[in-house]
């Protein structure tokens, strides 16, 4: 594809007026947050969508140790 050329010439001697923006950390970190937690409720969603299709579930055990908890999920046939 051809790129369009513009007719306009630069005057050098046009005030460019610079715009700052800033953007604010904390809520940079509240955005980024709430994304993360959007796309964790979508693939929650999505998880229990296929093991219903394919009638499955999980089967959830803990394995306790002395000062530790080891989980143990398996997707089994209902």
């Amino acid at each position: 594809m051809a790129k369009a050329k513009s007719n306009k010439k630069i005057d050098k001697s046009e005030k460019v007026e610079k715009i700052e923006s800033t953007i604010d950390p904390q809520k940079a970190a509240e955005a980024i947050e709430q994304e993360k937690k959007e796309r964790v409720t979508q693939c929650g969603k999505e998880v229990v969508m296929v093991l219903k299709k394919y009638n499955c579930d999980f089967d959830i055990t803990m394995l306790l140790r002395q000062g530790s908890i080891t989980p143990n999920i398996q997707i089994v046939a209902k």
